[in-house]
């Protein structure tokens, strides 16, 4: 599966950076300005601020990290990033139906904007999913094709899914019910374990089967089945 994703969060000092998007660590600034001047400066709180009458600080939700990697600056208002504009959730597993990958990064595009239409989109992502694991999915609703593949795996599985087709669900009800950004950034990285459990653990498990199990030991197998 992919390594682990560190999100950017407002005063973390480490995150996967929206810029190159490195594991490295940040450098903290408050956003300041000169009322003579236009240039914002950029504060650290390393040593005493000077508080001249012509400093003026901006409002404490302003912020600004500093990636050590890149070298590019980040910028926050309201524990929320501003800019850039980029794609702040773990990338899709590799092993992701590509449709379904198609939807994932349309999803991760818009979250900022509209938690509601990404939440929606993940929940289409998750449908294009189970029609390639499920024999016949494609006849069947996403509700249907989550009791069948139920059957086949682990409950904290079947939970992720209904997870993710729940919160789209709620996505479609305009209105009624608030959709956070905060809880749909956390199903990119539980459609992310879906397809690990459900794709990626089968390929894996089926590829060290088919290189170390001899034909004649398959056979064997095959008749000690048949024998049930």
């Amino acid at each position: 599966m992919n390594k682990e994703y560190c999100m950017p969060e407002l005063d973390r000092k480490s995150f996967n950076c929206p810029h190159c998007g490195a594991f490295a660590n940040q450098r903290w600034y408050s956003l300041m300005f000169n009322k003579y001047d236009t240039k914002v400066i950029f504060s650290n709180n390393n040593g005493p601020i000077s508080r001249s009458k012509d400093i003026i600080f901006l409002d404490d939700n302003f912020r600004a990290s500093k990636c050590d990697h890149c070298e590019k600056l980040v910028l926050w208002n309201d524990q929320k990033i501003i800019y850039p504009r980029s794609i702040t959730v773990e990338s899709p597993n590799p092993d992701m139906p590509e449709v379904a990958k198609g939807l994932y990064m349309e999803s991760a595009k818009i979250l900022q904007d509209s938690p509601r239409a990404s939440a929606a989109l993940l929940r289409l992502a998750l449908q294009e999913i189970l029609n390639k694991v499920v024999e016949g999915g494609e006849k069947n609703s996403i509700n249907d094709n989550i009791g069948i593949l139920s059957e086949g795996v682990d409950e904290t599985t079947q939970k992720a899914l209904d997870l993710i087709r729940i919160n789209g669900n709620n996505a479609a009800h305009l209105g009624e019910i608030q959709i956070e950004e905060e809880n749909t950034e956390c199903m990119y990285k539980i459609l992310n374990i879906i397809v690990q459990k459900t794709i990626s653990d089968k390929k894996q498990i089926d590829d060290l089967y088919n290189n170390n199990v001899s034909e004649n030991q398959k056979k064997s197998i095959k008749e000690r089945k048949s024998k049930k």
